[in-house]
């Protein structure tokens, strides 16, 4: 029994199809959970602003202190843990702190006013895609907004099956 070209071919197309759709799904996977795992580190970071604006009303302002401290450098500014682009942002949308944001980390000779801003405009996109986590003092008041962003990693895994793709087009063309 003689096995044709057009059956190796065609063999060849089925298999490498059925390789990129389980790539896709599985690349999928992996976005979902990494944003799953950046709007937790998200949201821990504004329980934790929370936590140290509720305490305010404390007569202890260097335990707060040492909290603000704490949270900024171990969690929000933590290169292990938050590696994506956050924006903190007054009520007033006047001024805004920031950590990862591309257009600000890449040129080290703009202003305090042009990275305001270059804030002001970055959060306004982010904001389009992904609400901002509203913290409230007494569950009323709003102290502050933030505004995170996709990680450069998830960024380059949404891109990961079409490359895919492309790479078992050529595959087939050429097979």
């Amino acid at each position: 029994m003689r096995i044709g070209s057009a059956n190796i071919k065609m063999f060849l197309i089925v298999f490498s199809m059925g390789i990129v759709v389980a790539l896709l799904f599985y690349t999928q996977s992996i976005v979902t959970k990494l944003q799953q795992r950046e709007l937790a580190i998200a949201n821990l970071v504004a329980k934790a602003y929370q936590e140290i604006g509720t305490g305010q009303d404390e007569d202890n302002a260097a335990t707060v202190s040492r909290l603000f401290s704490f949270i900024t450098d171990e969690i929000a500014w933590s290169k292990d843990l938050s590696n994506f682009p956050i924006i903190i942002a007054d009520p007033d949308h006047s001024y805004y702190v920031q950590k990862n944001v591309p257009r600000v980390m890449r040129d080290s000779t703009l202003t305090p006013d042009e990275i305001q801003v270059i804030l002001a405009e970055e959060a306004k996109r982010i904001g389009e895609s992904t609400p901002p986590i509203v913290l409230r003092y007494n569950d009323t008041t709003i102290t502050q907004f933030i505004y995170y962003d996709e990680s450069q990693l998830v960024k380059e895994l949404r891109i990961l099956p079409y490359v895919e793709i492309l790479v078992a087009s050529l595959f087939i063309l050429v097979g």
